[in-house]
């Protein structure tokens, strides 16, 4: 269960298992993104007295699920997944604006956050079965972290 304060010695680690991928071997996607890394990303972004909303961070990920969705009710090839990764990659502009707007709810863990994952996503696999899932549990454990004030120093 998540843990009082986050751990910011997750950061290296957690960018180090981005770059290698999503997957393990077999092409599952790894349980340290949907538990683990998720848990400490997420209380990461509680830090501080201000922090990023969960109305915001729903709406970011809104934005992903968006895209794949759209994606999902496309005929598939090599257009689509483009079409697809160049969506998702926009995501980097609507969080840069948000912060530039001085905002300061968008912490700066989320916008590394953000730019780690979309470098890793190469794929339409990489955004739908990797990215996602993980943005997703994201939230998930966020809302609980921020419900029970837990994640601030």
């Amino acid at each position: 269960m998540m843990e009082n304060r986050p751990d910011p010695s997750i950061w290296p680690e957690y960018k180090a298992e981005l770059r290698r991928g999503y997957f393990n071997a077999d092409g599952a996607l790894k349980s340290d993104f949907v538990q683990r890394y998720s848990e400490a990303v997420a209380r990461s972004f509680l830090v501080g007295s201000r922090h990023i909303t969960n109305t915001q961070l729903r709406n970011f990920y809104n934005h992903v699920r968006t895209a794949s969705s759209v994606f999902a009710l496309t005929d598939r090839g090599p257009m689509a997944e483009t079409t697809l990764i160049n969506k998702i990659n926009k995501l980097d502009a609507i969080v840069s604006y948000n912060k530039g707007r001085d905002n300061i709810n968008i912490p700066d863990e989320f916008v590394d956050f953000v730019r780690c994952n979309l470098e890793a996503c190469r794929s339409a696999k990489d955004v739908i079965s990797g990215f996602i899932p993980h943005f997703e549990t994201v939230v998930g454990y966020f809302k609980y972290a921020e419900q029970t004030g837990r994640g601030r120093r």
